[in-house]
């Protein structure tokens, strides 16, 4: 078997190819939404979230703030994401920011006294008014003893 060389011209021609390919692979890339296994996990860990901010499922304060939290969440993640209109439209590309934005979002102060969260920890539901903030046990203790 004889091995074929490739001409200048040829190698030339196959890198243009090879340029062309590259592009259109890197504009499908920008075009490409996540599974729907994906866009799951992005639900169930946008789920998971709230239920961290607002306790239990059960609870009264996560009933009674269920929708506006998912509400300012799915809000703010579509704001970051520009210009898609769900979670569910998250591009392939942007699927492990979309985890980790879901895990770090805090909502604002004003958002976490609106949803009756603790504004200082952000983790436990309100319970105690201070100053006509609602602020869980925890916090609450830590200002009156500074007081």
């Amino acid at each position: 078997m004889q091995a074929k060389f490739l001409t200048s011209v040829e190698v030339q021609s196959l890198q243009e190819r090879l340029s062309l390919y590259e592009k259109q692979i890197e504009a499908l890339k920008k075009r490409v939404i996540c599974t729907r296994k994906d866009q799951e996990a992005l639900r169930v860990r946008g789920r998971a979230r709230m239920i961290e901010l607002l306790g239990d499922p059960d609870s009264e304060n996560f009933k009674a703030n269920k929708r506006r939290g998912f509400s300012m969440l799915w809000s703010e993640y579509r704001q970051w994401f520009k210009p898609i209109r769900s979670y569910r439209d998250t591009l392939e590309k942007d699927y492990d920011a979309g985890i980790k934005f879901i895990e770090e979002w805090i909502p604002s102060v004003q958002q976490a006294i609106s949803l009756s969260c603790c504004p200082l920890c952000q983790q436990q539901p309100g319970m105690t008014e201070i100053d006509d903030l609602k602020l869980c046990r925890s916090c609450a203790k830590i200002i009156n003893e500074g007081r």
